[in-house]
């Protein structure tokens, strides 16, 4: 789906240019987050980074900033927002999670702990997991399927 440039050259009223700029935000949410997890490979700093990307754009075409695609834009703002996260900028996200120690100590493959956590840590249906991780819906049950037989095995004798 081309999303049309703002018009921010003729400098549109704020409503109306909020209205565009959330039409643009809503339709390009989920690619922005699937990139964001893509290269931080961590849910919150994924949501994070997508929150920092579209406060940040909003502040530059509010500004009046340069026209250009808006998608454009956001990728630009979140590939520098992913940058900043992974050299541990301040918007790095604190672990407060204790499932997240459980599975670094674990000895699973990161693939099949990745599904794992996904699909039982945070709850998301098996559906919604091969969007986020770019993969079929097939290698994403044999990913679950292995890394549950794995995951008993290493239990078992711990």
């Amino acid at each position: 789906m081309r999303i049309s440039p703002l018009p921010l050259s003729s400098t549109p009223p704020l409503h109306r240019l909020r209205a565009l700029f959330l039409a643009a935000a809503d339709a390009s949410v989920d690619p922005l987050f699937r990139l964001c997890y893509r290269r931080l490979r961590d849910r919150q700093q994924a949501r994070d980074a997508v929150g920092e990307t579209l406060i940040r754009a909003w502040n530059v075409i509010a500004r009046g900033g340069p026209a250009t695609d808006v998608r454009t834009l956001f990728f630009r703002i979140a590939s520098g927002v992913i940058e900043e996260m992974r050299r541990g900028g301040t918007l790095a996200a604190k672990k407060t999670d204790d499932s997240i120690t459980i599975h670094e100590r674990s000895q699973l493959p990161t693939d099949e702990r990745e599904a794992l956590v996904m699909r039982f840590v945070d709850a998301l249906e098996t559906a919604d997991t091969p969007g986020i991780l770019c993969t079929s819906g097939s290698l994403i049950a044999a990913r679950l399927r292995g890394g549950k037989r794995i995951f008993l095995s290493l239990t078992r004798y711990a």
